[in-house]
């Protein structure tokens, strides 16, 4: 029964904050942007997103690792047209239980203040 819980939880949000905030701040490195939303390095940047991913701060009501890895799998496949359109992959809201929404499937995430 406990191995079974464990597994369960082999990506916990924890470990997705992480994830999340070297791809997102890769991204935007890649694309000329950490200026663009007012962090001076990659370091900064990643300090700062990993935060808003805080489990113990940000509501994420019906966590999925499926999608949680998903997320963090599409955002290192976006292009800088991806990131100025705003299309962030649909997994990234739907890890939490919320329902993607945007014209051409994409989304933002709805659990960063980044602007990711």
């Amino acid at each position: 029964m406990i191995a079974l819980l464990l597994w369960a939880c082999a990506y916990p949000p924890e470990d997705f904050a992480v994830d999340m905030a070297q791809a997102t701040c890769a991204l935007y490195e890649q694309c000329d942007y950490l200026e663009t939303f007012g962090f001076a390095s990659a370091a900064e940047c990643a300090t700062t997103v990993e935060a808003s991913y805080d489990p113990e701060v940000i509501a994420c009501p019906d966590y999925d690792k499926e999608l949680a890895e998903a997320c963090v799998d599409g955002v290192t496949q976006m292009s800088c047209d991806d990131l100025f359109a705003a299309a962030w992959p649909a997994a990234c809201a739907e890890r939490c239980g919320f329902v993607a929404t945007g014209g051409d499937g994409g989304t933002t995430d709805g659990g960063s203040n980044t602007g990711g």
